[in-house]
């Protein structure tokens, strides 16, 4: 869990084939392996456990 005090979420998401990284206010790093061949591998969802969590921005990019 992060502690935010009154500063907003800043989430970095990045994945790379079949590992995706979340870093969240540059202080923590989630890393996860990801399957894309499943037919359920497609996208992304932003959501909130036990309350709403509006996104400001959100922005996509690659690195080719």
């Amino acid at each position: 869990m992060i502690e935010l005090d009154s500063e907003r979420l800043k989430l970095r998401v990045c994945v790379d084939r079949s590992v995706e990284e979340v870093y969240a206010n540059g202080r923590q790093c989630l890393t996860q392996r990801i399957y894309p061949a499943r037919d359920v591998s497609v996208g992304v969802r932003l959501f909130a456990h036990g309350g709403e969590a509006p996104a400001r921005s959100v922005r996509g990019g690659s690195w080719r």
